[in-house]
Protein backbone atom coordinates (compact mmCIF):
# COMPACT_ATOMS: atom_id res chain seq x y z
CA UNK A 1 0.00 0.00 0.00
CA UNK A 2 1.82 3.11 -1.22
CA UNK A 3 1.40 6.63 0.08
CA UNK A 4 2.57 9.99 -1.29
CA UNK A 5 5.86 11.12 0.23
CA UNK A 6 4.13 14.09 1.81
CA UNK A 7 2.07 11.78 4.02
CA UNK A 8 5.00 9.80 5.42
CA UNK A 9 5.43 11.97 8.54
CA UNK A 10 1.77 11.32 9.32
CA UNK A 11 2.34 7.58 8.93
CA UNK A 12 5.36 7.80 11.21
CA UNK A 13 3.27 9.62 13.79
CA UNK A 14 0.56 6.97 13.53
CA UNK A 15 3.17 4.25 13.98
CA UNK A 16 4.44 6.02 17.11
CA UNK A 17 0.88 6.24 18.45
CA UNK A 18 0.21 2.59 17.67
CA UNK A 19 3.33 1.55 19.56
CA UNK A 20 2.09 3.47 22.60
CA UNK A 21 -1.21 1.61 22.43
CA UNK A 22 0.63 -1.66 21.86
CA UNK A 23 2.78 -1.26 24.97
CA UNK A 24 0.25 0.50 27.21
CA UNK A 25 -2.86 -1.49 26.28
CA UNK A 26 -6.00 0.27 25.16
CA UNK A 27 -7.46 0.37 28.66
CA UNK A 28 -4.50 2.36 30.00
CA UNK A 29 -3.71 4.75 27.17
CA UNK A 30 -5.23 8.24 27.06
CA UNK A 31 -6.11 9.91 23.77
CA UNK A 32 -3.92 12.94 24.49
CA UNK A 33 -0.93 10.55 24.30
CA UNK A 34 -1.94 9.43 20.81
CA UNK A 35 -2.97 12.62 18.97
CA UNK A 36 -2.82 11.12 15.46
CA UNK A 37 -5.09 8.26 16.46
CA UNK A 38 -7.40 10.75 18.17
CA UNK A 39 -7.58 12.67 14.90
CA UNK A 40 -8.31 9.42 13.07
CA UNK A 41 -11.26 8.78 15.41
CA UNK A 42 -12.63 12.26 14.69
CA UNK A 43 -12.36 11.58 10.96
CA UNK A 44 -13.83 8.08 10.96
CA UNK A 45 -16.46 8.63 13.66
CA UNK A 46 -17.25 12.36 13.47
CA UNK A 47 -20.52 11.99 15.38
CA UNK A 48 -19.08 10.26 18.45
CA UNK A 49 -19.46 11.92 21.85
CA UNK A 50 -16.33 12.66 23.86
CA UNK A 51 -16.91 10.05 26.62
CA UNK A 52 -17.02 7.28 24.03
CA UNK A 53 -13.99 8.11 21.92
CA UNK A 54 -11.90 5.56 23.80
CA UNK A 55 -14.29 2.78 22.80
CA UNK A 56 -14.14 4.02 19.22
CA UNK A 57 -10.36 3.57 19.31
CA UNK A 58 -10.93 -0.16 19.62
CA UNK A 59 -13.39 -0.07 16.77
CA UNK A 60 -11.00 1.93 14.60
CA UNK A 61 -8.27 -0.67 15.16
CA UNK A 62 -10.67 -3.50 14.34
CA UNK A 63 -11.77 -1.65 11.23
CA UNK A 64 -8.17 -1.09 10.15
CA UNK A 65 -7.04 -4.67 10.79
CA UNK A 66 -9.93 -5.92 8.67
CA UNK A 67 -8.46 -4.06 5.68
CA UNK A 68 -4.96 -5.54 5.81
CA UNK A 69 -3.98 -8.96 4.51
CA UNK A 70 -4.51 -11.84 6.92
CA UNK A 71 -4.72 -9.84 10.17
CA UNK A 72 -5.15 -13.08 12.15
CA UNK A 73 -2.00 -14.60 10.69
CA UNK A 74 0.05 -11.55 11.58
CA UNK A 75 -1.02 -11.78 15.20
CA UNK A 76 -1.76 -8.07 15.15
CA UNK A 77 -5.20 -8.49 16.68
CA UNK A 78 -3.70 -10.36 19.61
CA UNK A 79 -0.94 -7.79 19.91
CA UNK A 80 -3.40 -4.94 20.34
CA UNK A 81 -5.79 -6.82 22.58
CA UNK A 82 -8.51 -7.02 19.92
CA UNK A 83 -8.45 -10.79 20.26
CA UNK A 84 -8.40 -11.66 23.95
CA UNK A 85 -7.90 -15.41 23.74
CA UNK A 86 -4.31 -15.14 25.00
CA UNK A 87 -1.95 -12.76 26.78
CA UNK A 88 -1.58 -9.48 24.90
CA UNK A 89 2.16 -8.99 25.12
CA UNK A 90 4.07 -12.24 25.10
CA UNK A 91 1.66 -14.90 23.92
CA UNK A 92 3.13 -17.96 22.29
CA UNK A 93 0.21 -18.00 19.87
CA UNK A 94 0.94 -14.45 18.69
CA UNK A 95 4.60 -15.28 18.07
CA UNK A 96 3.60 -18.38 16.12
CA UNK A 97 1.22 -16.36 13.98
CA UNK A 98 3.90 -13.81 13.20
CA UNK A 99 6.32 -16.64 12.43
CA UNK A 100 3.90 -18.25 9.99
CA UNK A 101 3.18 -14.94 8.32
CA UNK A 102 6.87 -14.13 7.77
CA UNK A 103 7.89 -17.77 7.21
CA UNK A 104 10.45 -17.67 10.02
CA UNK A 105 10.82 -19.40 13.39
CA UNK A 106 9.00 -18.28 16.51
CA UNK A 107 12.40 -17.62 18.12
CA UNK A 108 13.21 -15.21 15.29
CA UNK A 109 9.99 -13.34 15.99
CA UNK A 110 10.89 -13.11 19.67
CA UNK A 111 14.33 -11.68 18.87
CA UNK A 112 13.43 -9.47 15.93
CA UNK A 113 10.91 -6.86 16.97
CA UNK A 114 11.29 -5.33 13.51
CA UNK A 115 8.94 -7.97 12.15
CA UNK A 116 6.13 -6.67 14.33
CA UNK A 117 7.10 -3.12 13.37
CA UNK A 118 6.41 -3.99 9.74
CA UNK A 119 2.87 -5.06 10.58
CA UNK A 120 2.30 -2.01 12.77
CA UNK A 121 3.37 0.13 9.82
CA UNK A 122 0.86 -1.70 7.61
CA UNK A 123 -1.78 -0.99 10.21
CA UNK A 124 -0.84 2.70 10.21
CA UNK A 125 -1.23 2.79 6.42
CA UNK A 126 -4.64 1.13 6.76
CA UNK A 127 -5.74 3.76 9.28
CA UNK A 128 -4.48 6.53 7.01
CA UNK A 129 -6.46 5.04 4.15
CA UNK A 130 -9.60 4.91 6.28
CA UNK A 131 -9.11 8.55 7.27
CA UNK A 132 -8.78 9.48 3.62
CA UNK A 133 -12.18 8.05 2.79
CA UNK A 134 -14.02 8.64 6.06
CA UNK A 135 -17.41 10.33 5.52
CA UNK A 136 -16.66 13.80 6.87
CA UNK A 137 -17.75 17.26 5.84
CA UNK A 138 -14.32 17.70 4.29
CA UNK A 139 -14.82 14.64 2.14
CA UNK A 140 -18.47 14.59 1.03
CA UNK A 141 -17.72 12.38 -1.98
CA UNK A 142 -17.38 9.39 0.31
CA UNK A 143 -20.65 9.94 2.14
CA UNK A 144 -23.33 7.28 2.26
CA UNK A 145 -24.93 8.73 -0.90
CA UNK A 146 -21.69 9.30 -2.80
CA UNK A 147 -21.35 5.87 -4.33
CA UNK A 148 -18.75 6.97 -6.88
CA UNK A 149 -15.71 6.52 -4.68
CA UNK A 150 -15.03 2.80 -4.55
CA UNK A 151 -12.67 2.94 -1.57
CA UNK A 152 -15.03 5.25 0.29
CA UNK A 153 -17.93 2.89 -0.30
CA UNK A 154 -15.79 -0.01 0.90
CA UNK A 155 -14.96 1.88 4.08
CA UNK A 156 -18.61 2.64 4.74
CA UNK A 157 -19.56 -0.97 4.15
CA UNK A 158 -16.91 -2.16 6.60
CA UNK A 159 -17.89 0.41 9.20
CA UNK A 160 -21.59 -0.42 8.90
CA UNK A 161 -21.08 -4.17 8.73
CA UNK A 162 -18.76 -4.39 11.74
CA UNK A 163 -20.24 -1.86 14.11
CA UNK A 164 -23.75 -0.76 13.20
CA UNK A 165 -25.51 -3.80 11.82
CA UNK A 166 -26.80 -3.96 8.26
CA UNK A 167 -29.65 -1.87 6.94
CA UNK A 168 -31.21 -3.88 4.15
CA UNK A 169 -33.91 -3.10 1.62
CA UNK A 170 -36.64 -4.56 3.82
CA UNK A 171 -35.50 -2.42 6.80
CA UNK A 172 -34.22 -5.41 8.74
CA UNK A 173 -31.18 -4.54 10.86
CA UNK A 174 -28.94 -6.99 12.69
CA UNK A 175 -26.36 -6.70 15.45
CA UNK A 176 -23.34 -8.91 16.08
CA UNK A 177 -21.51 -7.35 19.05
CA UNK A 178 -22.06 -5.13 22.12
CA UNK A 179 -20.85 -2.15 20.09
CA UNK A 180 -23.25 -2.94 17.25
CA UNK A 181 -26.12 -3.46 19.66
CA UNK A 182 -25.36 -0.15 21.34
CA UNK A 183 -25.55 1.69 18.02
CA UNK A 184 -28.64 -0.21 16.90
CA UNK A 185 -30.72 0.33 20.02
CA UNK A 186 -29.49 3.87 20.64
CA UNK A 187 -30.56 5.07 17.22
CA UNK A 188 -34.07 3.67 17.72
CA UNK A 189 -34.71 4.65 21.34
CA UNK A 190 -33.32 8.19 21.28
CA UNK A 191 -36.19 10.66 21.14
CA UNK A 192 -38.89 7.97 21.01
CA UNK A 193 -42.32 9.00 22.25
CA UNK A 194 -43.62 5.54 23.22
CA UNK A 195 -41.73 2.39 24.15
CA UNK A 196 -43.52 -0.84 25.07
CA UNK A 197 -41.59 -3.93 26.14
CA UNK A 198 -41.60 -7.34 27.77
CA UNK A 199 -38.29 -7.27 29.70
CA UNK A 200 -36.79 -10.65 30.46
CA UNK A 201 -35.31 -9.31 33.69
CA UNK A 202 -35.56 -6.00 35.48
CA UNK A 203 -34.83 -3.40 32.82
CA UNK A 204 -31.13 -2.77 32.19
CA UNK A 205 -31.50 0.93 33.01
CA UNK A 206 -31.89 0.11 36.72
CA UNK A 207 -28.29 -0.98 37.28
CA UNK A 208 -25.47 1.01 38.83
CA UNK A 209 -22.18 1.69 37.04
CA UNK A 210 -20.41 -0.83 39.28
CA UNK A 211 -23.02 -3.52 38.63
CA UNK A 212 -22.72 -3.02 34.88
CA UNK A 213 -18.94 -3.30 35.09
CA UNK A 214 -19.16 -6.50 37.16
CA UNK A 215 -21.65 -8.06 34.75
CA UNK A 216 -19.36 -7.27 31.82
CA UNK A 217 -16.31 -8.75 33.54
CA UNK A 218 -18.17 -11.95 34.38
CA UNK A 219 -19.61 -12.25 30.92
CA UNK A 220 -16.51 -11.51 28.86
CA UNK A 221 -13.59 -12.00 31.26
CA UNK A 222 -11.35 -9.32 32.77
CA UNK A 223 -9.33 -7.39 30.21
CA UNK A 224 -11.67 -8.25 27.33
CA UNK A 225 -12.04 -5.63 24.60
CA UNK A 226 -15.78 -6.31 24.73
CA UNK A 227 -16.21 -4.80 28.20
CA UNK A 228 -15.99 -1.14 27.28
CA UNK A 229 -18.60 -1.24 24.47
CA UNK A 230 -20.90 -3.27 26.74
CA UNK A 231 -20.60 -0.77 29.61
CA UNK A 232 -21.01 2.12 27.20
CA UNK A 233 -24.14 0.54 25.74
CA UNK A 234 -25.83 0.21 29.14
CA UNK A 235 -24.90 3.71 30.27
CA UNK A 236 -26.10 5.19 26.98
CA UNK A 237 -29.42 3.35 27.23
CA UNK A 238 -29.89 4.50 30.81
CA UNK A 239 -29.22 8.12 29.93
CA UNK A 240 -31.55 7.94 26.92
CA UNK A 241 -34.23 6.27 29.05
CA UNK A 242 -34.31 9.09 31.62
CA UNK A 243 -34.02 11.81 28.98
CA UNK A 244 -37.03 10.31 27.22
CA UNK A 245 -39.06 10.09 30.43
CA UNK A 246 -38.18 13.67 31.36
CA UNK A 247 -39.43 14.87 27.98
CA UNK A 248 -42.75 13.03 28.38
CA UNK A 249 -42.13 9.71 26.63
CA UNK A 250 -44.50 6.93 27.70
CA UNK A 251 -42.67 3.75 28.72
CA UNK A 252 -44.71 0.65 29.48
CA UNK A 253 -43.24 -2.63 30.72
CA UNK A 254 -45.02 -5.92 31.35
CA UNK A 255 -43.39 -8.40 33.71
CA UNK A 256 -44.19 -11.95 34.70
CA UNK A 257 -44.03 -11.60 38.51
CA UNK A 258 -42.72 -15.12 39.21
CA UNK A 259 -39.81 -14.72 36.80
CA UNK A 260 -38.98 -11.22 38.01
CA UNK A 261 -39.16 -12.21 41.68
CA UNK A 262 -36.81 -15.14 41.07
CA UNK A 263 -34.34 -12.89 39.28
CA UNK A 264 -34.36 -10.19 41.97
CA UNK A 265 -33.95 -12.68 44.80
CA UNK A 266 -31.42 -15.05 43.23
CA UNK A 267 -29.44 -12.68 41.01
CA UNK A 268 -28.99 -15.15 38.17
CA UNK A 269 -28.38 -12.71 35.34
CA UNK A 270 -27.41 -15.20 32.65
CA UNK A 271 -25.03 -17.99 31.85
CA UNK A 272 -22.03 -17.56 34.14
CA UNK A 273 -23.22 -14.19 35.42
CA UNK A 274 -24.55 -13.68 38.96
CA UNK A 275 -25.40 -10.37 40.61
CA UNK A 276 -24.30 -9.64 44.16
CA UNK A 277 -27.03 -8.99 46.71
CA UNK A 278 -25.88 -5.37 47.09
CA UNK A 279 -26.28 -4.87 43.34
CA UNK A 280 -29.75 -6.40 43.43
CA UNK A 281 -30.86 -4.18 46.31
CA UNK A 282 -29.52 -1.11 44.51
CA UNK A 283 -31.35 -2.08 41.30
CA UNK A 284 -34.61 -2.47 43.21
CA UNK A 285 -34.24 0.96 44.79
CA UNK A 286 -33.40 2.56 41.43
CA UNK A 287 -36.52 0.96 40.03
CA UNK A 288 -38.63 2.22 42.96
CA UNK A 289 -37.27 5.77 42.55
CA UNK A 290 -38.09 5.77 38.83
CA UNK A 291 -41.63 4.49 39.38
CA UNK A 292 -42.29 7.15 42.04
CA UNK A 293 -40.62 9.95 40.05
CA UNK A 294 -42.47 9.33 36.76
CA UNK A 295 -45.88 7.94 37.81
CA UNK A 296 -47.62 9.41 34.77
CA UNK A 297 -45.45 8.00 32.01
CA UNK A 298 -43.41 5.10 33.44
CA UNK A 299 -46.03 2.36 33.73
CA UNK A 300 -45.62 -1.24 34.87
CA UNK A 301 -47.99 -4.20 34.60
CA UNK A 302 -47.78 -7.71 36.04
CA UNK A 303 -49.32 -10.44 33.94
CA UNK A 304 -50.15 -14.07 34.61
CA UNK A 305 -50.19 -14.80 30.89
CA UNK A 306 -47.39 -16.73 29.29
CA UNK A 307 -45.02 -14.54 27.28
CA UNK A 308 -43.66 -16.68 24.41
CA UNK A 309 -40.76 -14.35 23.61
CA UNK A 310 -39.49 -10.93 24.61
CA UNK A 311 -39.62 -7.88 22.40
CA UNK A 312 -39.65 -4.08 22.45
CA UNK A 313 -41.85 -1.86 20.27
CA UNK A 314 -40.69 1.69 19.61
CA UNK A 315 -43.18 4.31 18.45
CA UNK A 316 -45.20 1.54 16.76
CA UNK A 317 -42.73 1.72 13.87
CA UNK A 318 -39.91 -0.58 14.95
CA UNK A 319 -39.65 -3.81 16.90
CA UNK A 320 -36.46 -5.11 18.52
CA UNK A 321 -35.73 -8.63 19.73
CA UNK A 322 -32.49 -9.48 21.48
CA UNK A 323 -30.76 -12.09 23.59
CA UNK A 324 -27.33 -12.25 25.24
CA UNK A 325 -25.04 -14.77 23.57
CA UNK A 326 -22.22 -15.04 26.15
CA UNK A 327 -19.95 -16.85 23.73
CA UNK A 328 -18.35 -15.57 20.51
CA UNK A 329 -20.16 -12.33 21.29
CA UNK A 330 -18.24 -10.39 18.67
CA UNK A 331 -19.49 -12.64 15.87
CA UNK A 332 -22.80 -14.18 16.98
CA UNK A 333 -26.09 -12.55 16.10
CA UNK A 334 -27.40 -10.97 19.33
CA UNK A 335 -30.30 -8.80 18.15
CA UNK A 336 -32.39 -7.76 15.21
CA UNK A 337 -34.73 -4.86 14.52
CA UNK A 338 -37.48 -4.52 11.96
CA UNK A 339 -38.28 -0.95 11.01
CA UNK A 340 -41.51 -1.43 9.17
CA UNK A 341 -44.82 0.07 10.27
CA UNK A 342 -47.09 -2.84 9.34
CA UNK A 343 -44.93 -5.41 11.13
CA UNK A 344 -44.34 -3.20 14.17
CA UNK A 345 -48.11 -2.67 14.49
CA UNK A 346 -48.62 -6.43 14.75
CA UNK A 347 -46.30 -6.52 17.78
CA UNK A 348 -47.88 -3.36 19.17
CA UNK A 349 -51.35 -4.93 18.98
CA UNK A 350 -50.04 -8.03 20.75
CA UNK A 351 -48.56 -5.92 23.54
CA UNK A 352 -51.79 -3.92 23.82
CA UNK A 353 -53.81 -7.13 24.08
CA UNK A 354 -51.77 -8.35 27.07
CA UNK A 355 -51.82 -4.89 28.67
CA UNK A 356 -55.60 -4.53 28.41
CA UNK A 357 -56.24 -8.07 29.66
CA UNK A 358 -54.15 -7.41 32.74
CA UNK A 359 -56.45 -6.45 35.63
CA UNK A 360 -56.29 -2.67 36.23
CA UNK A 361 -55.12 -3.27 39.81
CA UNK A 362 -52.05 -5.08 38.45
CA UNK A 363 -50.90 -2.10 36.42
CA UNK A 364 -50.82 0.63 39.03
CA UNK A 365 -47.98 2.31 40.91
CA UNK A 366 -49.33 0.79 44.12
CA UNK A 367 -49.02 -2.72 42.69
CA UNK A 368 -45.41 -2.05 41.68
CA UNK A 369 -44.51 -0.70 45.12
CA UNK A 370 -46.25 -3.64 46.82
CA UNK A 371 -44.22 -6.03 44.69
CA UNK A 372 -41.01 -4.23 45.67
CA UNK A 373 -41.90 -4.20 49.36
CA UNK A 374 -42.66 -7.93 49.30
CA UNK A 375 -39.09 -8.59 48.14
CA UNK A 376 -37.75 -7.18 51.42
CA UNK A 377 -39.91 -9.34 53.65
CA UNK A 378 -38.14 -12.25 55.42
Amino acid sequence: MSEPAGELPEIEALVADLKIVRTSRISAVTLDRVPELARAIDCCFPEVQAPYKKARLQELLKLATSTIDDPAKTGIQLAFGLDTRTDLFNSKQRREQFANFFNVSAETVRRRHGLEDQVITKLAHAISKLMQFAPTARNPASSATGGVVVEGARFLHLQEDLFSGRLQHNQFRTSHSPAAYRDLIASLEKGARQIDSFPKRLSVVFKSDKAIQRIAEQRFGRGSSMIEPYVEEHMLRRRTFYENLSSGTTVREIYTPEDLRSYLLNGRHGKGVDLAQDDLRESIELWRTCAESFPGNYLVAFTSERIPFKYEVIDKRAVVMHEAISGNDRDRLNAFAIEQDDIARVFSRDFELVWERTPPADRTLGRTLDFINELHRP
